[in-house]
């Protein structure tokens, strides 16, 4: 099934350095729900491999906030460190895109939460299809 193309424009879209950031990308689902999503990628056109994660943790809670004693132990310690998700600046340097996305009702995305449901797996597919579609991907 193809996820229903979302029409809103993103919150907020950047260029960081090297790297393309749009926060907020929204992905409205086969389900009739909407999800939201991150995108960090190279500035380049493209097309770039993903390296994509769907979260019930929270995209935009840094690493440091939520596992402040863990956080202070590993390497991966930058701006866009984030809990349970890839290494961002890392895989973007080797031309990839960084795709997060909060399942419904957690983080950004509204809805009921019902984490690692079948309905989230649904969601997940759906996005993983929206992001396939996109011209950089």
């Amino acid at each position: 099934m193809t996820p229903v193309p979302s029409t809103p424009a993103p919150r907020a879209s950047f260029t960081d350095g090297g790297m393309h950031v749009e926060k907020d990308v929204p992905i409205r689902t086969t389900g009739g729900r909407t999800v939201m999503a991150d995108v960090y990628r190279p500035t380049g056109e493209g097309p770039y491999p993903v390296v994509m994660c769907f979260t019930p943790y929270g995209k935009d809670i840094h690493f440091a906030f939520k596992e402040p004693a863990v956080y202070d132990k590993i390497a991966m310690t930058n701006d866009y460190a984030v809990y349970e998700a890839p290494d961002i600046l890392r895989w973007v340097a080797d031309d990839y895109a960084v795709v997060l996305v909060d399942a419904a009702g957690l983080g950004a995305s509204p809805g009921v939460v019902d984490v690692w449901s079948w309905r989230d797996i649904e969601d997940y597919r759906d996005a993983i299809e929206f992001i396939g579609l996109q011209p950089w991907c």
